[in-house]
């Protein structure tokens, strides 16, 4: 299914990129309050249930109804410097409703990026931007492997640049066996581990792109 962009007040929300705007200022916003947003932008006038929910944020975790209270505060939170923080609508005892008018259209086409990521399956191409990695079909770059959470990992590119981090995963996300907290700049060679399953980010014009392979396995 093709990168959405919603439009709604004065904000955007990227699901490709990952990112929340307003006005054009980006807004910073944890993870799960974005995947939260997402959902419920997605959804917008649809009542959505506290577990229908729940599911959806935490499918790999039991999580109480506080965690969900925590993230619709900060999903209002992060709307409140756009006027926007009353389309979420809490329906007492029943759920939560977007109530803002939301415009849909298709993401513009990204530009290829020069590196490639070495899977247990194969090389994946990789464009410039934000690339989700995960275990769910939603993701930029699917691992089918238990370790993985459904959204684990964004992954940046920007010309020469690239850079990891962790979106809240159960496992972790390490680079070259150390486990990271905040987001990190990595580069050709290094090992990306997703759980237990190892990467490898490469230069996609480089010779070793068909001849280094990921092996799947801990690499911490």
């Amino acid at each position: 299914m093709p990168a959405r962009v919603f439009a709604f007040e004065s904000f955007e929300l990227d699901e490709r990129s990952g990112e929340l705007t307003a006005n054009g200022t980006r807004v910073a916003v944890a993870p799960k309050v974005f995947e939260l947003l997402s959902y419920l932008v997605r959804n917008a006038n649809r009542l959505l249930s506290r577990d229908e929910l729940l599911g959806a944020l935490w499918p790999d975790a039991h999580v109480t109804d506080a965690s969900l209270a925590r993230a619709v505060t900060g999903a209002r939170a992060a709307l409140r410097g756009g006027g926007a923080e009353k389309s979420i609508e809490t329906v007492p005892r029943r759920g939560y409703r977007f109530v803002a008018a939301v415009a849909e259209r298709t993401a513009a086409p990204a530009k290829p990026s020069r590196f490639a990521l070495l899977t247990p399956t194969g090389a994946a191409r990789l464009r410039e931007g934000a690339m989700l990695l995960g275990r769910s079909g939603g993701v930029d770059v699917a691992i089918d492997d238990g370790t993985v959470s459904r959204v684990h990992a964004r992954l940046t590119l920007d010309g020469h640049d690239a850079a990891i981090e962790d979106l809240g995963s159960k496992n972790g996300t390490f680079v070259n066996g150390a486990r990271i907290g905040e987001r990190l700049r990595v580069a050709h060679g290094d090992r990306i581990t997703l759980g237990s399953v190892d990467l490898v980010l490469v230069e996609s014009d480089d010779e070793s792109t068909t001849t280094m392979h990921a092996a799947s396995g801990s690499g911490h």
